[in-house]
């Protein structure tokens, strides 16, 4: 393929990305979403293009080639963010593609987390409360939901809190009458912070097959830090005593159906959390979240970077040896991001509007009903405008307006960002009671950083094991 050098210029320098590791150097071009191993006198010399921000006439030579190699068909930067649906397909996704039903059971806790989003610390959010969904509310989202489940294979119906447990009779209500009035196979799911998760609860969600989420933190000492009750209690050791039961006796269903999920502080010890779930038979076989406490709109933590060169390094090495010993945590950690750019889609260049970021249709991936029925974008954006709820249904025009918003914000930064193939930023990213420039501004700082980290480690990896991801 034979490339006009005239259709190239110094925009195009914007949206690739060059690195190196200690063995390579490399090109990122995000046209097409491929990663490139270079020459040292053709990375250096683009490099001095993109500092000047003009595309010389050598660079525009190696570019040329480059595009080549990466088989870039059609040329030029996306015009506009654009959602890709039109409102037409917009409605019929919400009436038939429900994929997800999140219903918050109650928003009471027998807990009170320092970095809980409803302790009252997060600008925007409520505080404690003793509200609960009442059983016709629940039923009537999950019928809503049900009759709009059309194309969708196993759709989901998730318990949120709160704690859902404090409410365990109403989930069995719940689970019982979904099952009943479904003829697909559902999916049940909750997050817990485990301390009233007995077996004889258990016994009951395995008849449905039921997938649970436990929080827990790492070892006493860092767990009960932040992961305690009203008065200053630690809950680790009801945690692990109640887990330590359910594997004893119901080991096959400990194994497939519970996984967890660690919260990372700036003051958490990270080599300790991971030496805890490495070494812990409890959690050494499952499967393992690994996230960073919210930073936006908190008045307890500010934000920061718990991926230290350590840590990473440990997992470059962990991941770089074919044979092995598996390690959750670090999984947990890296794993994920790791293994969608290793799966990412290839283009054959930019078409004339880009995918604005991680966003999903409101209300059709996730529905989350509030315990008034009201409809929420999602558990992460539950402080958002209300796009809808069980007795009127959806609100157009209000999702409308939502994705519209948002769209606004991305133009005309993320036409011209060499991540925006990668980018997983979503209304939940930005959202502090309203949609936040300036929050989304840093928060594509951020993201740059990780997802260039996040190359990185998966290069160096490869350069080692090219079957890592395999």
């Amino acid at each position: 393929m034979e490339i006009d050098k005239q259709k190239l210029n110094s925009s195009d320098l914007t949206l690739i990305k060059l690195f190196k590791t200690e063995q390579e150097n490399y090109c990122y071009v995000s046209h097409t979403n491929s990663l490139l191993q270079i020459g040292v006198d053709e990375w250096v010399a683009l490099h001095h293009d993109q500092k000047q921000r003009i595309l010389s006439k050598e660079g525009n030579k190696i570019l040329s080639e480059i595009f080549r190699v990466a088989e870039l068909k059609f040329f030029g930067a996306p015009q506009k963010a654009k959602f890709p649906l039109l409102k037409n397909e917009i409605i019929e996704n919400l009436e038939n593609g429900l994929t997800s039903l999140l219903l918050n059971t109650t928003e009471s806790c027998n807990l009170a987390c320092d970095y809980c989003i409803y302790s009252g610390s997060y600008i925007g959010s409520r505080g404690p409360s003793i509200k609960f969904m009442k059983k016709d509310v629940a039923f009537r989202a999950i019928d809503f939901f049900l009759t709009r489940t059309t194309h969708t294979e196993a759709p989901i119906i998730s318990f949120y809190g709160g704690e859902p447990l404090l409410r365990f009779g109403f989930i069995q209500e719940c689970i019982k009458y979904a099952a009943n009035r479904s003829s697909k196979d559902l999916v049940f799911s909750f997050t817990t912070n485990g301390t009233l998760l007995d077996i004889e609860k258990v016994k009951f969600l395995k008849k449905y097959n039921v997938s649970i989420v436990v929080s827990i933190d790492g070892p006493d000492t860092i767990h009960d830090k932040h992961r305690h009750t009203r008065e200053n209690k630690g809950s680790h050791h009801k945690i692990v005593s109640n887990l330590r039961v359910i594997k004893d006796k119901l080991p096959d269903f400990y194994k497939n159906n519970i996984s967890f999920i660690s919260v990372i502080t700036p003051d958490s010890d990270i080599p300790a959390i991971d030496k805890y779930f490495s070494e812990n038979e409890l959690f050494n076989q499952n499967r393992f979240i690994v996230t960073s406490v919210r930073t936006s709109g908190s008045s307890k933590f500010k934000p920061f970077n718990f991926v230290t060169d350590e840590i990473s390094d440990a997992y470059i090495k962990y991941k770089s040896n074919s044979k092995r010993k598996e390690n959750v945590f670090l999984k947990g950690i890296f794993e994920k991001s790791l293994v969608r750019f290793h799966e990412r889609k290839l283009w054959e260049g930019y078409p004339t509007y880009i995918y604005p970021n991680g966003i999903c249709l409101p209300g059709a991936r996730k529905l989350f009903v509030t315990c008034d029925g009201e409809f929420k974008t999602c558990e992460r954006v539950a402080t958002s405008k209300t796009i809808g709820n069980i007795y009127n249904g959806f609100d157009l025009n209000a999702i409308y307006t939502f994705i519209k918003e948002y769209e606004d914000l991305c133009n005309p930064d993320c036409t011209h960002c060499w991540a925006n193939r990668l980018c997983t930023m979503c209304f939940s990213s930005i959202y502090v009671e309203n949609i936040d420039p300036e929050l989304k501004k840093q928060k594509c700082d951020r993201l740059r950083k990780r997802f260039l980290n996040d190359i990185l480690r998966y290069c160096k990896i490869m350069e080692k094991n090219q079957d890592a991801f395999n």
